[in-house]
């Protein structure tokens, strides 16, 4: 399991498809995280509160409040929180300028590997220098 250097193993996760949600809630919690879910933009700043999280997962399209818009909100609360944008439509979300606020995008469909691969890239390197 890794976690920040807090030692902070809370994940927040924010996916308005609830199967994908629950398949990375699974995963993330078979690795020892402990994982809240929201399954939209609002929802998901009604629960973050700065330092309570160790990562975030972010969706790229969801109705109502993108990904990124999700990311931009969270940064400019913490500067330093640790974001993953999850999407099928990676040519999109890694040319958008606000990809700045997040440190991975992972691309749909994601193994779970990669997945872990992302984790530990993003939760190993210093906040923004982990962009990829």
């Amino acid at each position: 399991m890794t976690m920040n250097s807090n030692g902070n193993k809370s994940i927040l996760i924010v996916e308005d498809q609830p199967m994908v949600a629950n398949a990375l809630k699974m995963i993330l919690k078979i690795d020892g995280y402990d994982v809240t879910t929201a399954s939209n933009g609002p929802e998901a700043l009604e629960v973050y509160q700065p330092g309570k999280f160790g990562l975030i997962f972010t969706d790229y399209k969801m109705p109502g409040m993108s990904g990124h818009e999700v990311a931009e909100t969270i940064r400019s609360r913490d500067a330093k929180q640790r974001i993953i944008l999850i999407t099928a439509y990676s040519d999109l979300a890694q040319h958008d300028n606000r990809s700045v606020n997040v440190d991975f995008v992972l691309e749909k469909p994601w193994s779970v590997e990669g997945l872990r691969a992302a984790i530990t890239k993003v939760m190993s390197a210093e906040a923004g220098a982990g962009k990829s």
